[in-house]
């Protein structure tokens, strides 16, 4: 059963190594895999995307659980005229803000057009699935979250012509805590 409201009892589909998987847990907020505002009109391109990055979660898993998008996207931050930037802001001792943005590198070439969709592959504790789906305006795609600790973030971009990854650990200036966990 997958968790739809505050409040409902539910398991873990696939428990952490350590963890109980007959363990129930009361859920305390929901997601959804697209951020406020997005308009879902192009449900087949959405729809794939979504299926590729499962495929490459899966694979991932595979071969790196504990980051399972790393190697996955390509290694670059910056690919066909487009980059994958972050920053990671510390809130007390052990939660961290993240924003994510993908941008053109080329604006006056190939600028990224409002409403187009980027679709953000984060770690599996984001939830089932991890993707988040942002249209872009201003010519980004902007995403805010808050975490424990790094990861790496995939990307299609351009209607997943365009794959992106970045290693969170790996940012000047993040903390050691952060690059830990």
């Amino acid at each position: 059963m997958r968790p739809t409201k505050q409040g409902q009892i539910a398991k873990f589909h696939t428990p952490q190594e350590g963890e109980n998987p007959e363990q129930l847990y009361v859920v305390l907020t929901t997601q959804s895999i697209f951020k406020e505002g997005v308009n879902n009109t192009d449900e087949t391109t959405i729809k794939s995307l979504i299926e590729k990055a499962k495929m490459k979660m899966n694979k991932g898993m595979l071969l790196n659980s504990n980051d399972p998008q790393k190697g996955q996207w390509g290694g670059k931050a910056a690919n066909n005229d487009r980059e994958l930037i972050a920053t990671v802001e510390g809130i007390g001792n052990i939660l961290f803000k993240i924003n994510l943005k993908v941008v053109s590198t080329n604006i006056i070439e190939k600028s990224i057009k409002d409403n187009e969709v980027v679709l953000f592959a984060l770690h599996p504790t984001f939830g089932d699935p991890p993707f988040r789906i942002v249209e872009t305006e201003k010519g980004t795609a902007e995403l805010n979250l808050y975490s424990y600790g790094s990861f790496t973030v995939g990307v299609f971009a351009d209607n997943g012509k365009t794959e992106l990854e970045l290693d969170l650990a790996t940012l000047p200036g993040v903390s050691k805590y952060f690059k830990a966990n």
